[in-house]
């Protein structure tokens, strides 16, 4: 049966539907997972491989129906995802800014 209720630890039910590792094929544990968002709909959820390390960020939607999961593998760690998880977005002119600046060489200079 797929939880779809909202209690606090709802999330780690649905962890069962992520499944594997999709590097090493590794069962998830949950103690190797830790809940860094949630809203009344989604829960956002780090995981690392208990074999290979190899961390996992995942959606998890508990909706009415049922539940819907979507994930990406990372090499950021929980702390680095704690860090910038919520700032704003790196804006198309600050990239622009930044390409300047290694282009001009004012960047290694001490």
């Amino acid at each position: 049966m797929l939880p779809t209720d909202k209690s606090q630890d709802s999330w780690r039910l649905a962890l069962k539907y992520i499944g594997r590792c999709p590097l090493c094929n590794e069962d998830y544990k949950q103690e190797n997972a830790e809940l860094f968002d949630k809203n009344e709909t989604s829960n956002l959820v780090h995981i690392t491989c208990n074999k290979c390390k190899i961390n996992f960020v995942a959606a998890i939607f508990l909706l009415g129906q049922g539940i819907s999961t979507v994930g990406a593998l990372t090499d950021l760690s929980l702390d680095d995802i704690k860090k910038i998880h919520g700032k704003e977005p790196v804006t198309a002119d600050e990239v622009i800014n930044l390409h300047n600046l290694l282009q001009s060489g004012d960047f290694f200079k001490s």
